[in-house]
């Protein structure tokens, strides 16, 4: 235990000194060691007694100028403040929140069996957000920008072996395929319309080359349950074709990018939910809901690209899912629903242990909140040091207004576009320019509008 003690600390000494400056990593087969939203090189990887170990990460600057104060950094699939209100005023944001730091560790082989680990956090801290005027129990508004905390994002134990791979912890869940098909964009994410999700879970899978370049995954998980007094697991799986001979290239976020072949998705994800009725005869009385979701992502490579050269390559990313009960796989969306509620005839002290935005009661009835989402995203590289990056999603529920509300309504459809300029200034630093347009439909049938401009500066390791 001493050697491997030791060497764990040669290794992070190492990493810190030796640093390199990187390239963009390859995304198509991706090792999960490097997650795709980071933009990496395989080099350095430090070995000492054949443990290879990785440092990486960014420091980034992000400004945000909004139309209206609806949103924090992060605009998501919030709703925007009803005319009248703040959606009358604007407001300027500057944040260093998403910088990020990783390290993960890699066993030598050992009869075809090896391990692997991973620790990624940020520094989005002091969640929830302030309000304004900031409560006692918050940080200042200037602790809250000028002095995030720590925040975790991965982290993650995973045994490879010739037959399975198995992996516990928290990483990007399989429905919208783990985090492989996220859009180019200098806005953080998750933006409106995209499966973005990290969470604890149990995976078993295994990706199968088929040659040529071609692969085949399929992955099973059981993730923490969106209620954990629910006892069972939500469950999930997904089936990833990658098919070789046309290579594109593709970039993730704001910061990771690299050569990718045609990709093919499909995903699901089925939960439970739980409440106690009206009336309970005992204490395990409980009405259930179920709540279900499908998910299908693709990258296609329109015009082509090389390893050394992606001049004039043009891609195309998409996304599109439907179920119910699933909001928490999108960034900050309870489509304006305040609450669970409490059924018909029930006491005035009723409670549920369930977050807002999945599932409610509708008089006597127990039910899931119903949405819908499409996202599409073109890419398209000036040079191999520039590109344009145009996003196009929706996000709906066609039955979010039944459920408990507030005076301004329930989100009935969520429509988003945006068009990015970034920039390769140097082999490990990026600034991207962005425009954003989102309108809302709400179920008191007003529209809202928001506009957003994105600055964003990164140095990457």
């Amino acid at each position: 235990m001493k050697s491997i003690f030791a060497a764990a600390a040669i290794l992070s000494l190492s990493a810190a000194a030796f640093a390199q400056s990187p390239s963009p990593s390859a995304e198509s087969g991706t090792a999960m060691t490097t997650p795709s939203d980071v933009k990496t090189t395989p080099e350095p990887t430090f070995v000492v007694a054949k443990w290879k170990a990785k440092l990486y990460g960014f420091a980034e600057f992000d400004a945000m100028l909004d139309k209206t104060q609806s949103f924090s950094e992060i605009q998501g699939n919030g709703v925007i403040a009803a005319p009248g209100t703040a959606s009358d005023n604007g407001r300027l944001q500057e944040t260093i929140r998403n910088t990020r730091i990783g390290f993960s560790l890699e066993t030598p082989d050992w009869s075809g069996t090896k391990g692997l680990g991973l620790i990624e956090g940020d520094f989005f801290g002091f969640d929830p957000n302030p309000a304004y005027p900031a409560p006692a129990t918050q940080p200042s508004e200037a602790n809250f920008y000028t002095a995030p905390t720590f925040r975790i994002r991965h982290a993650w134990a995973k045994i490879e072996s010739p037959y399975v791979d198995v992996l516990a912890g928290q990483t990007w869940s399989v429905l919208g395929g783990a985090g492989i098909f996220q859009p180019a964009t200098v806005a953080l994410q998750g933006i409106n319309g995209e499966i973005y999700q990290r969470t604890t879970q149990l995976r078993i899978g295994k990706t199968i080359g088929m040659g040529g370049g071609s692969k085949f995954e399929i992955q099973v998980a059981a993730l923490r349950p969106y209620q954990r007094d629910v006892v069972i697991p939500d469950l999930s799986a997904m089936v990833r074709v990658e098919i070789g001979g046309w290579q594109g290239y593709k970039s993730s976020g704001g910061t990771g990018g690299g050569i990718s072949n045609i990709q093919i998705a499909v995903s699901g994800v089925t939960k439970q939910f739980r409440a106690a009725p009206a009336k309970p005869v005992n204490d395990t009385d409980w009405t259930t809901a179920t709540g279900n979701a499908i998910a299908v992502d693709v990258i296609l490579p329109i015009i082509p690209a090389t390893k050394d050269n992606h001049a004039g390559a043009l891609t195309f990313v998409g996304e599109g899912s439907s179920g119910s009960g699933y909001n928490d796989s999108f960034t900050g969306l309870n489509a304006g629903i305040t609450g669970v509620g409490a059924p018909t005839g029930a006491a005035a002290t009723y409670s549920t242990t369930i977050d807002t935005g999945a599932v409610g009661w509708v008089g006597a009835n127990f039910e899931t909140v119903n949405y819908q989402s499409l996202l599409a995203n073109l890419q398209f590289y000036l040079s191999n040091s520039m590109f344009l990056s145009g996003v196009y999603s929706e996000m709906l529920s066609n039955n979010s207004n039944v459920f408990p509300k507030g005076a301004t309504g329930t989100l009935w459809d969520s429509k988003y576009g945006s068009m990015a300029l970034m920039w390769d200034v140097t082999p490990a630093t990026r600034v991207g320019l962005e425009g954003v347009w989102t309108r809302q439909h709400i179920s008191n049938e007003t529209t809202r509008v928001n506009r957003r401009a994105n600055f964003s500066m990164w140095f990457y390791f």
